[in-house]
C-alpha cells in the first residue's frame, strides 16, 4: 500500500501554522495541520464516520419527508371528507327545500281552490250529506222530511194466505219436481259417457318446416339428454336420391298427461322450451324475440352439418343488437349440444369476422387453419341461420328461396 510522504505532510502543517493567507480561522488551520499529519488508515476511518454520518442524515431527512408527505395526504383526505359531507347535507337541504317548496304550492293553490266560488270543492255526496244541506239550505226540519218519506211509501200490503198447510205442500212438489229433473239429468249424462267412442293416444303430426325438407325426425325430449344429439343427428339414413344431398326436419316433442289421466298428447318444445332443454345460456329476450324456429342436419357429400333457423321478424333490429354485443357467446351457446365437436377450444383465440361464402354475405368463425367452425348469415330481415359448413348454408339459401314454406310456428 503506498504511504504518504512525510516531507509532504511537514510542509503542509508548517504552511498552516506559519500563517499561510490562504486559511485565516486558527481552529481551519489546526484542523488542516491534523489531516495533514494523519496517516491512511486514520483517513479512511474517518472518512467512513463522515460517509455514515451523511447517510445517515440524508436518512433522517427523507423520513422526514416521508412523515410531512403523510400528513398533507391525511390533511388532504380529512379535507375530501369534509367537502363530501357538506355536499351531501347541501343535497338533503336542497331536496327539503324542494318538498317545502312543493308542500307551500300545493298549499296555496288548495287555498285559491277554496277561495273561488267556481272551483269551491264539495264533499262526496251522501244521504246524510245532502239531508243536512237541505236542513241548511232550505231551512226545512227533519220532521218534515221524515213526514214526506214517509208518504211515499206503498201503502198496499200484502199478507200470506194460510189455506190450511198449502205452504207446505207446495214446498213438497216443489222439491218433487227438483228430484225428478235432477235424476234425469244424471241418466241423460251417464248414457252420453257410455256412447262416447275410446279415446286413443293423439300422434303429433309433421311440423312444417322453416325450410323446405325431405326428411322428418321426432325427438322425445324426455329420453334423451342434450349430450345425446349428436348421436341423433348422425343417425340418419344414407342419401339415395340423385342429387346426393339431403335436408332433414327435426321436431323436439315431450308427452303430457291429458286431462282425462290416460290420454297422452305429444306437444312440440317452443323455443324458450327448447333454450331450457338444451341449457343454452341465453339472455331472456332471446325467447321473446323468436316466434319460429327449426333444427335440421343438411347431409351433403362426405359431410352432415346440423343447423338452425330461427324467424325473428319484426325483431330483426334487437337480434342484430344481440348478436353484435356478444356474437361468439351467443352463438356458441345456441349451437351447443348440436354438434359433437368442441368449437369452443379450437377457437378459443378466433372470433367472427365478416366474409363473403359462396357470394352469400356471412358472419364466420374459423380456427386457426382457417377452416370454418361457424357460420351465421341472415336470409333476410325475418330469417337467420346457423351452421357450421359453408356448403350446407348455401344450399340452405337456395333451398330457401325456392322452396320455402309458411311456417306455423313453434
Amino acid at each position: 500500500m503506498p504511504q504518504d510522504d512525510p516531507n509532504d505532510k511537514r510542509d503542509q502543517a508548517f504552511l498552516a501554522m506559519a500563517g499561510d493567507k490562504r486559511v485565516s480561522d486558527l481552529g481551519a488551520k489546526r484542523r488542516i495541520a491534523r489531516l495533514a499529519m494523519e496517516r491512511l488508515d486514520q483517513r479512511q476511518r474517518r472518512e467512513a464516520r463522515e460517509a455514515a454520518i451523511r447517510e445517515k442524515a440524508e436518512m433522517l431527512k427523507q423520513v422526514d419527508e416521508e412523515v410531512k408527505q403523510h400528513k398533507e395526504r391525511a390533511l388532504q383526505e380529512q379535507h375530501e371528507k369534509e367537502l363530501e359531507k357538506q355536499a351531501v347535507e347541501q343535497k338533503k337541504e336542497m331536496e327539503l327545500k324542494q318538498k317545502q317548496t312543493s308542500y307551500s304550492r300545493s298549499r296555496e293553490t288548495i287555498e285559491k281552490i277554496k277561495k273561488n266560488p267556481i272551483l269551491k270543492l264539495r264533499a262526496i255526496h251522501t244521504l246524510q250529506s245532502d239531508l243536512d244541506d237541505t236542513v241548511q239550505n232550505d231551512q226545512l226540519s227533519q220532521t218534515k222530511i221524515a213526514i214526506a218519506a214517509q208518504n211515499k211509501k206503498p201503502t198496499a200490503t200484502y199478507q200470506l194466505a194460510d189455506n190450511g198447510g198449502g205452504f207446505g205442500r207446495g214446498l213438497l212438489i216443489f222439491m218433487f219436481v227438483i228430484l225428478i229433473l235432477a235424476g234425469g239429468g244424471l241418466g241423460g249424462y251417464l248414457y252420453w259417457l257410455k256412447r262416447q267412442p275410446t279415446i286413443t293416444p293423439v300422434v303429433s303430426t309433421t311440423v312444417p318446416s322453416l325450410i323446405f325438407a325431405e326428411g322428418y325426425k321426432e325427438i322425445d325430449s324426455t329420453k334423451f339428454l342434450p349430450i345425446d344429439l349428436p348421436a341423433q343427428f348422425t343417425n340418419l339414413p344414407a342419401v339415395t336420391n340423385t342429387s346426393g344431398e339431403i335436408i332433414t326436419n327435426f321436431n323436439f316433442i315431450k308427452p303430457i298427461l291429458a286431462t282425462d289421466g290416460k290420454t297422452t298428447i305429444k306437444t312440440t318444445l317452443n323455443f324458450a322450451n327448447w333454450l331450457a332443454y338444451s341449457q343454452s345460456a341465453m339472455p331472456t329476450d332471446m325467447a321473446r324475440f323468436v316466434h319460429a324456429y327449426m333444427i335440421g342436419v343438411y347431409q351433403g357429400p362426405n359431410q352432415q352439418s346440423p343447423f338452425m333457423v330461427l324467424k325473428i321478424d319484426p325483431y330483426y333490429e334487437n337480434i342484430f343488437q344481440i348478436f353484435l354485443n356478444n356474437e361468439g357467446g351467443y352463438v356458441r351457446n345456441l349451437f351447443r349440444n348440436l354438434d359433437g365437436e368442441d368449437v369452443a377450444s379450437t377457437t378459443a383465440n378466433q372470433k367472427f369476422a365478416d366474409y363473403l361464402l359462396k357470394n352469400i354475405n356471412t358472419r364466420a368463425l374459423k380456427d386457426s387453419t382457417g377452416n370454418v367452425k361457424l357460420v351465421y348469415s341472415f336470409f333476410d330481415r325475418s330469417t337467420l341461420v346457423i351452421t357450421k359448413s359453408a356448403d350446407a348454408l348455401y344450399r340452405l339459401n337456395i333451398v330457401y328461396n325456392t322452396k320455402s314454406q309458411v311456417p306455423t310456428g313453434r
